[in-house]
């Protein structure tokens, strides 16, 4: 697993290496995104570059890739623990921003 090909996050003071792996169905290089739809604003998501033009299905968000990667042995050990709980901080973080946003969004609305 090379971490030249990786997204990151911090992590408790440590970098958290969540491997960009070859797309199961294409073997091209899967990829890191941040959805800049409305209702997921912000959250992380990884697919094949090849997911609309050529039906390629590789498509996660970033829990469900994760797991993914746990199931197929790509992360092993601490690297499980490290990925799943920069994982949960992520989710936590998105969600209190979107709580946050609908409640500005309320109080524009009085």
């Amino acid at each position: 697993m090379s971490s030249t090909s990786s997204a990151r996050s911090g992590f408790r003071g440590r970098t958290v290496v969540v491997p960009l792996i070859p797309c199961p169905h294409c073997q091209a290089t899967v990829r890191y995104y941040v959805s800049n739809t409305e209702d997921h604003e912000g959250r992380v998501f990884y697919r094949c570059p090849n997911h609309a033009p050529t039906g390629c299905d590789f498509w996660f968000w970033e829990m469900e890739y994760v797991a993914y990667l746990v199931d197929a042995h790509f992360l092993v050990g601490n690297q499980v623990v490290d990925a799943v709980g920069a994982t949960e901080e992520r989710r936590e973080d998105f969600i209190s921003a979107m709580n946050e946003r609908r409640r500005i969004a309320a109080q524009l609305a009085k």
